[in-house]
């Protein structure tokens, strides 16, 4: 449980990889976890949606999308979603030159910060 949130509040979801040719990324063969869609969709809703603030700004750190993105989720016009990581590429807008150096964040210029799909490739 993280601050009052049982994230275990979604059911399991089955979910059986497409038989990959050898030839091919197994990445653009494999969409995002739906579960991992689900629990956003459900942050968004029940928190984000819920902001009073005009403009949201939206951080989401490892936004590389290599098999399915959250900048939908975050479509209405009050977000302004910013897609950060490592490399440039699709929905990413801004580019870390170092991991270690954030210089280009500006400190408390985003409302939320999310990261679904990133934690698991960190060193």
């Amino acid at each position: 449980m993280i601050s009052g949130l049982q994230w275990n509040y979604f059911p399991k979801t089955s979910f059986e990889f497409p038989k990959a040719s050898l030839n091919k990324n197994i990445f653009t063969q494999v969409p995002m976890h739906k579960s991992s869609m689900l629990r956003m969709e459900w942050f968004v809703e029940t928190f984000a949606a819920k902001m009073k603030k005009k403009t949201i700004r939206v951080l989401d750190v490892g936004s590389y999308d290599v098999n399915g993105s959250y900048k939908e989720l975050f479509s209405d016009s009050r977000y302004e979603y910013i897609g950060l990581d490592m490399s440039p590429g699709p929905n990413v807008d801004f580019v870390l030159q170092n991991p270690y150096n954030w210089k280009g964040v500006k400190t408390d210029s985003y409302d939320i910060v999310i990261s679904g799909q990133a934690f698991e490739h960190i060193e």
